[in-house]
């Protein structure tokens, strides 16, 4: 899985909504797109299996208005539901689907 974001606050992790997945930790990466492309190192993680949150620990911040690509390996069940990791399909300004 690669995420790109841009990061509107300062902060020491990175959530993410992982239902139903299985993330393998030691794949987890956190790099500054851009000039630098520098790493930020990952501490470890957890869990928050109330609210199904996966929570990467960084040792280092990351910066508001910079963006970041996370990476990860994960195994997870192709669903119908609207849950965890599931089909969708995405329409054009035509009204086609993408």
């Amino acid at each position: 899985m690669v995420i790109l974001a841009i990061f509107r606050l300062i902060a020491n992790n990175v959530t993410l909504h992982t239902a139903d997945m299985e993330i393998d930790h030691s794949s987890v990466t956190l790099i500054e797109k851009g000039n630098s492309k520098s790493e930020i190192e990952v501490s470890g993680n957890d869990y928050d299996q109330d609210r199904e949150f996966y929570i990467t620990k960084l040792n280092g911040w990351v910066k508001p208005g910079r963006s970041y690509v996370w990476t990860a390996e994960f195994v997870a069940q192709l669903t119908d539901s609207l849950k965890g990791f599931y089909r969708s399909v995405y329409k054009d300004e035509n009204d086609r689907e993408v």
